[in-house]
């Protein structure tokens, strides 16, 4: 197979490598939500799985791109999958609903969504077609650079967003409290 081949072009590579990946990924959702939360979970875990992919899993792959580390499959595939499984673990966890402790879920919500990944990756991308060429440009070095600047702004930008939500909600969770107990020390 040439370097510069169809079928080792690095944006098709990429986009299906993405989707495998993203598959995986869901598949892992549906095992931990298994573990953790019987049926109900199986069925829930890849909805918002799926919710903190679609963000988690084309940064890790654009990133890989911009750091040149593409060529490296499983394990850019392996660390997609595990966020993906420690953000969305961490934005649902709930005593009650999950069977292990906060750490453990978090730790095992890492593994099995990257390995979930890991797996699909390796069945569906051969090993042959990791090996591309790697062009060193200034021009294309300003590409990738600007595309990590503005993934690390998005990133930036949405964390500040879900922070003022958490907080908003805090707040008005302590207004309804305070409401309450107004209600119930007149009675």
């Amino acid at each position: 197979m040439q370097p510069d081949s169809p079928q080792n072009d690095p944006y098709q590579r990429g986009s299906k490598l993405l989707a495998v990946a993203f598959l995986g990924t869901l598949v892992g959702a549906a095992l931990f939500g298994l573990i953790e939360g019987g049926v109900i979970g199986f069925v829930v875990g890849p909805i918002y799985a799926t919710l903190a992919a679609l963000f988690v899993l084309p940064s890790v792959f654009a990133v890989a791109w911009a750091l040149w580390l593409l060529r490296f499959h499983l394990a850019t595939s392996f660390v997609a999958g595990a966020i993906t499984g420690v953000v969305c673990t961490m934005r649902v966890y709930e005593e009650y609903l999950f069977r292990f402790p906060y750490d453990l879920s978090v730790v095992l919500a890492a593994g099995i969504g990257g390995a979930g990944a890991v797996c699909s990756v390796g069945l569906a991308i051969p090993a042959n077609q990791n090996s591309s060429r790697i062009v060193f440009s200034l021009a294309d070095l300003f590409r990738r650079m600007t595309v990590l600047c503005a993934i690390l702004a998005v990133w930036i930008f949405l964390v500040n967003v879900v922070r003022e939500h958490d907080v908003r909600v805090q707040e008005r969770q302590e207004e309804l409290q305070r409401q309450m107990d107004e209600v119930y020390a007149n009675d």
